[in-house]
């Protein structure tokens, strides 16, 4: 199976329909759908096209700059305040980064303000909502998203998009 979805995506980046045969329990939903066709009797049915190879995928993109560019203007001094408060208020840098995977498995480094006290578990333990890790400043920065307006530099590095599933 590896094997195959490597070569599917191959084929899929080449804009190239891609058919494969449902199997048994999936041929009850795929009967009369319109991606499905016939050869000799078997059913084929059509795979859909990945969002990312889809035209209206660099729409999306030009969306994300722009939207990302005019917030990071809009939101520079509260930027700039959040980054000397996180500072003044507890050691340790104002950035949290943290690697993620983005779409098709590509790793990021994602970029948070820091909302805990410097440890050396963030990377394997999720944050709990009463966590004691949290300084007082981190409270108020998740409870308003505050601490996620660095993610718009990822947005503009296309790590991330302002509209989709979050990377996790």
């Amino acid at each position: 199976d590896k094997q195959l979805v490597v070569k599917l995506r191959r084929v899929a980046q080449q804009h190239a329909p891609v058919y494969v045969v449902p199997r048994f329990f999936e041929l009850a939903t795929t009967a009369d759908d319109e991606q499905c066709e016939e050869l000799d009797g078997i059913p084929l049915q059509r795979m859909r096209t990945a969002g990312a190879t889809h035209p209206l995928w660099r729409l999306k993109r030009v969306f994300d700059v722009l939207g990302a560019t005019t917030l990071l203007i809009l939101t520079a001094p509260v930027l700039i305040v959040l980054a000397l408060a996180v500072k003044l208020t507890s050691p340790g840098p104002a950035l949290f980064r943290q690697e993620r995977i983005s779409q098709h498995g590509r790793s990021f480094v994602l970029f948070k303000f820091r909302s805990m006290y410097v440890n050396n578990d963030s990377d394997v333990t999720w944050s709990v909502s009463a966590d004691p890790r949290r300084t007082p400043l981190g409270r108020l920065m998740r409870a308003t998203h505050l601490d996620e307006l660095p993610q718009l530099f990822n947005v503009l590095r296309g790590d991330m998009s302002l509209v989709g599933p979050r990377p996790e």
